[in-house]
């Protein structure tokens, strides 16, 4: 296990070692309990995430996170056709109203367009009759592999003091494991569009 600490600026440390493995990476695989991943975020909501975000001093650290997240996106998105982007979202990131009301319906919208523009990503919705499930002592994680090493991966663990980063074999393939057992807890790509159309409404 590597711990990174927090460095002065606006962008933690760990966040930024993750930006740039993620760029390698060929398979992106995520989950989110409670927010939705910062890659499908609309400015909108990622600026209501920054502003409840302790770590930030004032407001233009605030705006800086959001363009360099929305920078990351893009990136990330325009080149889906070289990655493939796995993601399973926690229903409880459905209803936290981040923003308001008018923000959640922005954001759920742009979920749906994302599912219908972008063949490689792949969005699943864990709902909540799964009950208890393979990730339920974590409430976030992502999981990358690269081409020239498929056996291998980096597990990222964010917390507010920074992240932390699993690299070994045995970590990742238990990681690994665990997002399987939670793909097959989620509904299915489809099924998860339909909610997601069916709440839009």
């Amino acid at each position: 296990m590597v711990k990174r600490e927090l460095k002065t600026g606006t962008l933690a440390g760990p966040y930024l070692d993750y930006v740039i493995m993620e760029s390698a990476a060929a398979e992106i695989m995520t989950y989110e309990a409670q927010v939705v991943p910062d890659l499908l975020q609309t400015d909108d909501y990622a600026r209501a995430i920054a502003a409840a975000e302790p770590g930030y001093a004032t407001d233009q650290q605030r705006e800086e996170a959001v363009a360099a997240r929305a920078t990351r996106r893009q990136a990330v998105l325009g080149a889906s056709a070289e990655r493939r982007l796995s993601v399973i979202l926690g229903e409880a990131a459905l209803h936290q109203a981040v923003g308001g009301p008018g923000v959640m319906a922005g954001q759920i919208s742009h979920l749906v367009r994302l599912v219908d523009d972008f063949p490689g990503l792949t969005l699943q919705v864990l709902p909540f009759t799964a009950g208890a499930h393979a990730a339920a002592g974590s409430a976030s994680l992502a999981i990358l592999r690269f081409p020239d090493a498929p056996s291998l991966g980096v597990v990222y663990l964010e917390a507010l003091s920074g992240g932390v980063y699993l690299e070994s074999q045995e970590d990742v393939a238990r990681y690994i494991r665990a997002f399987a057992l939670l793909r097959a807890a989620a509904l299915s790509a489809a099924d998860s569009a339909l909610l997601l159309s069916g709440l839009r409404k």
